[in-house]
Formats: C-alpha cells, structure tokens, sequence
C-alpha cells in the first residue's frame, strides 16, 4: 500500500513540482505548539506540516491552513484549517495518543453560539489530499476556469484524469500540470479546473470544448 507521504509527494509532484525541503514545516515549530497545547498531532497531519505545511501557494491560497503558532482547540477539536472567511473550520480529536488517520470535522464560527462540530470525512489522509486539489482550483494556479457540467459531458472530459479522492460531493482529478473539481448534483454538477502553465489550461479548454461545455475564466 503507498503511505501517505509518497502520496503526498507524488500529487505535489503532479501537480506543481517535487516538494523541496523548504516546503515544510520545522520539527520545532510543531514540537513548540503540540507542548503548548498538551497534544500530539495525529501522524497523517504532522506528515504533511512537515513535508508541505510552508506551501503557501496552496495551502493558503483560499481557506487557510493554519500555521503552528495559529492552532487551537475547541471543545476537543484541534483547529488546523479556517475558511477563508472564517465562517467555518476544520479539526481533529484533541489528544496526547492521536489516530494516525483520524477523522476530521467541520464547524460553523457563529457568533454567540458554542461551536457544534459534526463528521466531514472519515479520513485525514484523503481529505487533505482533496483540499490540495480544491485550494489549487480555487486560487493556487495562475489559470483558473469553471462552468456547470453534464454527467454525461463529465464523464467524457474526465477520461485520462486520476481520481484523487472524494470528500461528500466533492471529487479531485488530477493529471500532470492540471487539477479538476467536481461538486456534484443532480442534474448539472460544478467543474473547476486550472493548469499549472498557460498550455495545460488551454489544452483543458480545447477538451472541455469537445465535450461541449464552455468554461468561463477566473
């Protein structure tokens, strides 16, 4: 079975560049906010802090992955990701003896209210892979596009894509230079896509132009 590392590093590799080591995070840094507050980052998560937690680029390019110093916990949950708007947050189960992979949930930041945190997806693992996609479709790339899509039209555009993972309705492709994104619904699901130059992103639009579906450009 691949680890979660390789994987990391594979889909970083295609889909921006190989992760260097000024990428991630410092083991001190880490080891400097697990002490302060009294837990241990599950290992899934401290993986990726390490190996990629300095990726700006992506890892705050819309929501925001929050740094070390950043970290907080709420009502048992460490808070490691924030919306962009800070409506909602993402967390794991707070604990000096964590899963290696442990669930994460999600938040709404109400005003007044105390904060309700309910399951988002089972495995960290795959939902960090997920937002890589998500943050890289949203804001990451320099060439950025979206437009509603058909099932039908979808399967066809996705042919040659690699599933990444899928987190509720949301799915991630990738090939390399290039992200895809869906949100599904019913009957006309959300496609975002992006391109790590301006030829990826073409060749995206020339296929999506195949398909019939015309994207419009961010």
């Amino acid at each position: 079975m691949v680890s979660f590392v390789e994987r990391l590093k594979s889909t970083f590799a295609t889909l921006i560049r190989p992760l260097t080591s000024e990428d991630g995070q410092p083991e001190a840094s880490i080891s400097l906010a697990e002490a302060r507050l009294g837990l241990r980052l599950p290992a899934v998560l401290r993986e990726y802090y390490l190996r990629a937690g300095r990726f700006d680029r992506f890892n705050r390019a819309h929501n925001q992955l929050l740094r070390p110093e950043e970290w907080s916990v709420d009502r048992g949950k460490l808070v490691f990701l924030e919306e962009n708007q800070c409506v909602v947050f993402w967390g794991v189960d707070a604990g000096s003896v964590p899963e290696d992979d442990p669930p994460v949930y999600q938040a709404e930041n109400v005003r007044g209210r105390p904060t309700e945190w309910y399951l988002e997806h089972k495995r960290c693992s795959e939902f960090l892979i997920v937002m890589l996609h998500l943050q890289a479709v949203w804001a990451g790339y320099d060439f950025l596009g979206g437009s509603s899509i058909t099932s039908e039209a979808l399967t066809k555009f996705l042919i040659g894509w690699t599933p990444a993972g899928s987190v509720n309705e949301l799915l991630a492709f990738n090939r390399q230079g290039a992200a895809a994104c869906v949100l599904e619904s019913k009957d006309s699901s959300q496609l975002y896509v992006g391109g790590r130059t301006e030829r990826d992103f073409e060749l995206i639009e020339t296929e999506l132009k195949a398909v019939g579906v015309e994207l419009d450009q961010f």
